[in-house]
């Protein structure tokens, strides 16, 4: 029997159905309203001096961003070498410590050290699409991130 992230996968989500039914209940589940703008933000943009970049969930905590989310469509993990760039630029101008990146079923965790460091770190990687129950570790994951709990990279 396949659980209801394959069945997603098979039907080939596009980005909007993906954060929909997937990503938003997450971020619910954690303790951020994707109703409240003051908690979640979409379509968040930040101005740099090269440009302005669109951020798909911005998540604040009492109304300050503090992790930028980026989605795609599920499965399509691959298309992220497009935003990487540009998504840490963003958070660096923005003052926001860390960035995710997922396609409702690969989750990428990274740490922002400075608007000079031309490299962000990799916390985490997580895959769900054959273990859902690797959810847990996900929204393990976010409340650390929100809540200044300990996190560990790769």
């Amino acid at each position: 029997m396949k659980n209801l992230i394959q069945e997603y996968y098979l039907q080939g989500l596009k980005e909007t159905s993906t954060l929909i039914k997937l990503i938003d209940p997450l971020l619910n589940e954690v303790g951020f309203n994707t109703r409240d703008i003051d908690s979640v933000h979409e379509e968040y943009e930040v101005k740099t001096k090269a440009s302005a970049v669109k951020i798909d969930r911005c998540l604040k905590k009492k109304g300050k961003p503090i992790i930028f989310l980026q989605a795609k469509s599920i499965g399509r993990r691959d298309l992220f070498k497009d935003d990487y760039e540009k998504t840490f630029r963003a958070a660096s101008w923005a003052h926001v410590s860390f960035c995710v990146f997922t396609d409702g079923i690969s989750w990428e965790f990274y740490i922002i050290k400075s608007i000079r460091s031309k490299t962000p770190q990799l916390l985490k990687r997580v895959e769900i699409l054959y273990e859902p129950a690797k959810r847990d570790e996900i929204t393990q994951t976010l409340k650390n991130l929100t809540t200044g709990g300990r996190y560990e990279s790769q």
